[in-house]
């Protein structure tokens, strides 16, 4: 083997690997991370309520 056809060997193989590595990145951002939501700056406001109920006592069963 000559010099030159290494050399586009590992030319071949790096390129290989990054396009492994970008699809591998790809399949990981289509199934999970364009889900992920991020914020630098997050804020949340609302109003307080308070919540008391008129018969003091347990809930046993709630119907949905």
């Amino acid at each position: 083997m000559n010099p030159t056809s290494k050399k586009n060997i590992l030319v071949l193989a790096a390129l290989g690997a990054a396009a492994l590595a970008a699809a591998s990145y790809g399949a990981y951002w289509w199934h999970t991370g364009r889900f992920m939501q991020t914020t630098d700056d997050a804020y949340v406001g609302g109003d307080i309520s308070a919540i008391s109920s008129k018969v003091s006592g347990y809930i046993q069963q709630l119907a949905v």
